[in-house]
């Protein structure tokens, strides 16, 4: 299965429960922060690859993966980490398709909805 498949669901809400210590406003309040800073990842990510800027890429995708795991979006998580992980990623052919998956995790995350969890 490649890194770009999300083998796991894109959203476990007892991720963000737990380290909101089962306080649901809270939890919605972390979410709300998270997928408001979604677009400025995406277009990040998309910026420094454009500008071929990789160690901005991975910095990028390597803040993406920790906030992401925090909330419990497990696809994207998947994906911005094996962006950030990837070796040699300026001298790899698939990078676009590394950099093309990640963005597809945020955008199906931005279409969950997540602004109204309750």
């Amino acid at each position: 299965m490649s890194p770009m498949t999300a083998a796991r669901p894109p959203f476990d809400e007892s991720i963000v429960l737990q380290l909101a210590l089962g306080d649901r406003a809270l939890a919605r309040r972390y979410l709300n922060t998270f997928v408001a800073m979604l677009p400025k990842y995406r277009s990040a990510l998309s910026a420094a690859y454009e500008s071929g800027d990789f160690a901005g890429l991975r910095d990028h995708a390597h803040q993406l993966a920790g906030a992401a795991a925090y909330c419990g979006a497990l696809a994207l998580n998947d994906a911005a980490k094996a962006l950030d992980r990837a070796p040699d990623l300026e001298q790899r052919q698939d990078a676009a398709t590394l950099v093309t998956g990640t963005l597809e995790r945020i955008d199906e995350f931005l279409q969950l909805g997540l602004e109204h969890f309750d």
